[in-house]
């Protein structure tokens, strides 16, 4: 019995000082490049929502990683028809969203295929104004803008193209808490003023629709 419980411990303790050395191995690659492809494909079908999305990952051992990201859309679409028309509109809008978070990969059977698990912290700042006019006059101008912190966590797979490059798409569920700000002036009307503020908390299931593209270095 004795024996027994000493050759378990033993094949346990080997195990651990495997993985552990696993994990701890030297890294060949400790930092990895990403952006979000989508804004190619928008870029090509002439969408006026440019939306940039940018991943940054380190790694102090294996298969964990350190991520911080930078996303960034803005919208400006000028529909003035001239003397064509008697209403139109100007509208720009913009978000902005910084991303701290962790990644744990977990490689498949295949040695190309990985999925990973993890979450995000994301504090971010947004805008929408519009401005409406009626045969060239203005007659009303809305502007809003909201400001908050959103948790994320997500999961996802990636394939290996070659030892640095890569391709990932992500799944993820969000939890956002904002404070909203928005200013509407009628100018055609005896109220023309309305301003308002609040705070919001919003809940959203994100599917897998962007495949971002990575350089390991």
């Amino acid at each position: 019995m004795i024996r027994k419980i000493t050759l378990s411990s033993l094949l346990m303790s080997l195990s651990y000082c495997f993985v552990y050395a696993q994990e701890n191995a030297e890294l060949k690659f400790k930092r990895e490049l990403g952006f979000n492809t989508s804004f190619i494909l928008q870029g090509i079908f002439n969408s006026n929502e440019t939306p940039f999305s940018f991943l940054y990952k380190t790694y102090k051992r294996q298969q964990r990683a350190t991520r911080y990201g930078l996303d960034i859309t803005f919208n400006f679409d000028d529909n003035d028809p001239g003397n064509s028309g008697s209403y139109y509109s100007n509208t720009s809008s913009a978000n902005i969203a910084l991303t701290l978070g962790k990644e744990i990969q977990m490689p498949i059977s295949s040695s190309r295929w990985i999925w990973f698990f993890g979450g995000d912290m994301i504090p971010f700042y947004q805008f929408n104004n519009a401005d409406y006019y009626q045969n060239t006059e203005k007659y009303q101008v809305y502007e809003s803008s909201s400001y908050g912190l959103s948790a994320r966590p997500f999961v996802g797979i990636r394939f290996d193209i070659n030892e640095r490059l890569y391709l990932s798409a992500e799944a993820s569920v969000r939890l956002t808490y904002g404070h909203q700000n928005i200013f509407n002036k009628l100018t055609n009307q005896a109220e023309p003023v309305r301003d308002t503020e609040g705070d919001n908390f919003h809940f959203a299931l994100q599917p897998a629709t962007g495949i971002f593209i990575f350089y390991r270095f």
